[in-house]
Parts: C-alpha cells; sequence; structure tokens
C-alpha cells in the first residue's frame, strides 16, 4: 500500500495507506500491528491520499478524492462520527483547539464552537498555528501568510510552514532551503539539501526533514540519504543525522521529548530523542505482500514497496537482492530466480540467504511505455513459472510474449498493458505447456515452444489468476487440463493447493477443500486479522501457500506471516513476523 501520512499520539501511531481504506494502528511501545480503522464504514470505499490527524479524543481521516471527514475513537477505534463535506477538503494540522482543513477555494477550520466555517479567501497547502498565530502557505499562488498581520508573495516552491512566538519558516523544495519570513520577504535561509519537504518543532529549535531519495520535478534523481537537521531558530545548525528514504515526520507526541520517521521504501517507523539517537526501529506497516512461497522450512515472499526478496527461516528473516517490484521468486536447485520488474532484469540468488549467484537481463523493462514524467505503469503484473526441461521463464505484459532465462521468447499475442486495474500476467507450466492468464481479455491461452494452440474465455477479474496442483491448473474458482478442458469447480476463489487440499476465498471466508472438492474446514478472515477488501472485484487483503499439512496466510496489513494447521486451519505454533520485532538496540532488525 504504502506509508502516506502519519500522526502520533501517546497511545498510539496512525499510518495512512497510499489507496486503500485503512489506517493502520501501531502500538508505539511493542511496535506490533493493533489494528485498523476501516475508512469504508465512513463510506470511503476507494480513498486516495489519506490525511490522518488527532484532536479531542478522536483521529480524524480525510482523503483527495471524497467529500467526507471521519472521526475514529482513538481508544477503541470505532467510527463516531462522518461530517459531509462541500468538497473534497483535505486535513492539514490539528492542534488542541480544532482542525485545519483545506478546499479548493479556502482554509476552513472545524472546532468546538465552530463547524465548516470558512477562515480565508485563499487555497492552502500547509498550515501551522501556536498560540493564536496561524501561519499558512498557497503553494499555487506563490504566497505566504501570517493571518490577520501580513501576506507576502515568495518566488519558492513552497512545502512546509511553521509559526512560533510570530516567527515564521517555510521551506522551499527546489532550492533545498529553509527560509524565515517577515512582511518584507525573506530575512534568513539556510541550505538544507534538494528535497527539503518538512518542518516540526522540537523544544525551541526546528526539525527539518530532507528527503532525497526521490526524483525532482526536472526527471533528476536524488539517491542520497535522506537528511534530518535540528537548526536554531536562527536557522544554525545543531546537528545533521542520515536516515532511510522518508517520507513523512509524525507529530511528537509527548511534547518534544521524542519525534518519528516513517521510511516510505521500507514502510519502518523509527522514534528518535532529542539529540538524534534512533531509540526503536519497529515492524513495517502497510507492506503488501505480493507474493509467498513455503517449502516446509523457508517462507520467501517480496515486496514491491520495500524492494526486496524477504526469506523467512525458523521466525527470522534476511533480504535478498534489492531490485525494483521483486513481485515472486521461481526456486530451482536451491536458487530463487526474482524478476525485477522495473529493470527487465532476472536476479538468481541463493535459496536460503539471498546472496546474489547472477543476474541476467531479459528485457528492457516489463513496464508498459510512457511519455515523459515519472510512469511505473504497474497495471499489469508479470508472472513467472519453471519446468525441470523447459527450465525458467517469466511473463513480459509489455510484448505479449514468454521469455526464459536462457533467451528464448514465445510470441503470445496478448499483452496485459491496457488492464484496467493491477492484474497478473500468470503463468504456469503443465505437462511441458505454459498456461498463461491474460488479464485484459481475461482469458487463458496454452502455448508450447512453437506458439499458441489452445485458449479459453474467462468470467473473472481475479489477484490469484492462475494456481498449479497436481495434473491441473486453477483460474479463480475453476480447473483446467493443459488443452484447457475444464475439470471442476469449488466455492470461491483459488488461493493455494497441494497434492491433497484446495484453499479458496471470498471476500469474508478462507475455505479448505479436499482432492474431490468436499469443504472439510472453513474460518472467517476477521479471525486472521485480515480485514475483507475488494477493490473493483479483486479480493484482498492475503496471500497464501500450502504444503499438504501446512497452510502459511501472508497478512498484507500486518506483514506477518501465520502457519495454520491443515485440513481444521488451526493455528500451528507461533506466528511468524517476517521482519522481525522491535529492538532495543538501534539498527538491529
Amino acid at each position: 500500500m504504502g506509508i502516506y501520512d502519519v500522526e502520533a499520539t501517546p497511545q498510539a501511531v496512525y499510518v495512512t495507506n497510499l489507496h486503500v481504506p485503512f489506517v493502520t494502528v501501531v502500538d508505539p511501545e511493542t511496535g506490533g500491528w493493533a489494528g485498523a480503522l476501516d475508512l469504508r464504514d465512513a463510506g470511503m470505499e476507494h480513498p486516495l491520499f489519506p490525511r490522518v490527524e488527532s484532536w479531542d479524543g478522536k483521529v480524524w481521516v480525510s482523503s483527495s478524492n471524497e467529500q467526507l471527514l471521519a472521526a475514529f475513537d482513538d481508544t477503541t477505534h470505532e467510527l463516531v462520527e462522518v461530517t459531509p463535506l462541500p468538497a473534497a477538503w483535505r486535513l492539514l494540522d490539528s492542534d488542541e483547539d480544532g482542525l485545519w482543513m483545506a478546499g479548493p477555494d479556502g482554509l476552513y477550520r472545524i472546532g468546538e464552537d465552530t463547524s465548516l466555517v470558512v477562515s480565508t479567501d485563499f487555497t492552502a497547502s500547509a498550515v501551522s498555528e501556536h498560540q493564536g498565530q496561524v501561519a499558512a502557505v498557497d503553494e499555487v499562488r506563490g504566497v505566504v501568510h501570517l493571518l490577520g498581520e501580513w501576506s507576502v508573495p515568495i518566488s519558492a516552491d513552497l512545502g512546509d510552514v511553521l509559526v512560533r512566538d510570530g516567527r515564521v519558516w517555510v521551506t522551499d523544495r527546489r532550492a533545498g532551503q529553509v527560509l524565515e519570513l517577515d512582511a518584507t520577504g525573506v530575512i534568513a535561509s539556510l541550505d538544507a539539501g534538494s528535497d527539503t519537504f518538512s518542518l516540526e518543532a522540537l523544544d525551541q529549535d526546528l526539525l527539518v526533514l530532507n528527503r532525497q531519495g526521490a526524483a525532482l520535478p526536472d526527471d533528476t534523481y536524488v539517491g542520497d540519504p535522506a537528511t534530518v537537521l535540528r537548526v536554531t531558530r536562527d536557522l544554525d545548525l545543531v546537528w545533521t543525522l542520515e536516515l532511510d528514504k522518508t517520507i513523512h515526520f509524525a507529530d511528537s507526541p509527548d511534547g518534544g521529548e521524542t519525534w518519528w520517521t516513517a521510511n516510505e521504501d521500507a514502510l519502518r517507523m523509527s522514534r528518535f530523542n532529542v539529540s538524534g539517537q534512533e531509540e526503536r526501529r519497529g515492524l513495517p506497516v502497510g507492506l503488501t505482500i505480493d507474493h509467498v512461497s513455503w517449502d516446509g522450512w523457508t517462507a520467501r515472499f517480496g515486496s514491491h514497496l520495500t524492494d526486496t526478496l524477504w526469506i523467512v527461516a525458523d521466525g527470522a528473516a534476511v533480504s535478498g537482492a534489492t531490485c525494483g517490484w521483486p513481485f515472486f521468486g521461481i526456486v530451482v536447485d536451491d536458487l530463487v530466480h526474482v524478476p525485477c520488474q522495473e529493470s527487465g532484469w532476472i536476479d538468481i540468488l541463493d535459496a536460503d540467504n539471498g546472496t546474489l549467484h547472477d543476474r541476467k537481463t531479459l528485457a528492457d523493462t516489463f513496464h508498459r511505455p510512457c511519455d515523459g514524467g515519472l510512469c511505473t505503469g504497474h497495471d499489469a503484473l508479470i508472472g513467472g513459472t519453471s519446468d525441470p526441461d523447459l527450465g525458467v521463464w517469466v511473463a513480459d505484459p509489455r510484448e505479449g510474449r514468454l521469455l526464459s532465462s536462457d533467451g528464448h521468447a514465445i510470441d503470445l499475442g496478448i499483452s496485459g498493458t491496457s488492464a484496467p486495474l493491477v492484474q497478473h500476467m500468470g503463468v504456469v507450466v503443465l505437462d511441458e505447456t505454459f498456461i498463461v492468464y491474460d488479464p485484459v481479455d481475461r482469458r487463458l491461452v496454452a502455448a508450447g515452444l512453437d506458439g499458441v494452440h489452445a485458449e479459453v474465455d474467462l468470467e473473472l477479474e481475479t489477484e490469484w489468476p492462475l494456481v498449479r496442483h497436481g495434473d491441473r491448473v486453477w483460474a479463480g474458482s475453476a480447473s483446467y487440463e493443459a488443452d484447457l478442458t475444464h475439470l471442476s469447480s469449488v466455492t470461491g476463489e483459488v488461493i493455494a493447493a497441494s497434492d491433497l487440499w484446495i484453499v479458496t476465498r471470498d471476500a469474508e471466508t478462507l475455505r479448505v477443500f479436499d482432492r474431490e472438492t468436499n469443504e472439510v474446514a472453513s474460518l472467517p478472515l476477521a479471525e486472521l486479522e485480515a480485514p475483507p477488501y475488494t477493490r473493483g472485484g479483486v479480493f484482498g487483503p492475503i496471500r497464501a501457500a500450502t504444503s499438504d499439512e501446512v497452510l502459511i496466510v501472508a497478512s498484507v496489513f500486518r506483514g506477518t506471516l501465520e502457519r495454520r494447521g491443515l485440513p481444521d486451519l488451526e493455528p500451528v505454533g507461533t506466528g511468524i513476523q517476517p521482519l522481525g520485532d522491535w529492538s532495543d538496540e538501534p539498527g538491529v532488525r
């Protein structure tokens, strides 16, 4: 999902995800997953870029595409209030007296005595309030306001704003500077780095976040570590701290004694003290587990948000080579082949420790072509398979073909680049025949080394396009032979299979069937602490893999793996937390 906004309170840390209707709740002491706010209860089915703030014992959430403001109890996490808005207003900040929101035509205030009252006649992108003084920036018009006192136009790429005792500071993201302003304009400046992003107050000083590690508007890429600077109010440097790529600060929940960062790539929360020392490092939040495999001893999963293939054995985890969107891994002879979707190459790693053995180029990229700007094109995701005689093969959705690790190609005459939603171009091999799921036309294609020889239309839109077991392949709820002859069907969508069992799920239930498709056990998804979620007919947010005795269930929201015994689905041993627990020793996880 990806971190977008973070809000810290003494009781919890709340993390919004880019485009799914849940806010992750993190326990600030244990670092564990402590629940989720379900935005669908408030009518936010598909929120984009949700913002979160705390005030008046509630957690408030807005999104850039919904005309709603949702409030949840900060103890029970139950929905307590939904306020309709005249437009898609956006939360900017909170203080002890209320919330500040931005709309398309003004800055708005929601408090105990006033509700939805227009405070000014300009559009704000950031706001800061302290002891009754309010500073705001209008990045569209390039104006900084100290409300009721002055407004000043400024030629800068305005970012964040901070006011303390009548003094106003803003960030200039393009110039990489922190600026102090008064009614005459800029009166002091400090070079802080090429993507100076956020400002926070720390005791009598300022914290300046330089995000870096990000693409800039001129399409250059800054790969240096992100930094946090502590500076005095006169913009004299106190210390500098290097971090991984970081997107937002969270508010300090204890008056400045500690502060939080959220790592956009690793999805990791870290807590620091006023001296800039990392006190705690926690589990990822909002982790996307794109694929999970399990061989009875070792689990492996790829995450496009951490750009890493993770290898989990005996409850501990190691990370393999890092590449753009390591969507899955194919294990062959103690080596795991990891297609890197962004680069078009395939990493070949040690299956137990992730050591890089070799790297081969399959294509320039598996992304769809685009004209200028930042264009990732993850609307069609690659799949892959292997066979003792045919080797390792990967689907190329841009060109509608299969590519082997030794350079051969099979033209399928299909392309996944125009899929309306995120879809897998899945592929398995059955009796030396490649069965490929076409996510555009929703069909199965059977092909040999000489090309396509059979196809069948499907009526499905699936997150698990193909699951092989025994002498058949499952697509949705139906199974097929190598010539695409339909054999049987079950209730729900098949997500995992072994020689003995078939595991399915629908929006709310996990089910186990035997080989004769008789249901032997079922489990509500709520018991897996995986809130049911359907986006455009695609189920989430779990992944699964199975042997004859154990089912491994991966929770996208918790970033954890759980063992369930088959066929009764009872928990087996302790759950696996793939990326460890909180560490009292900074830098260890």
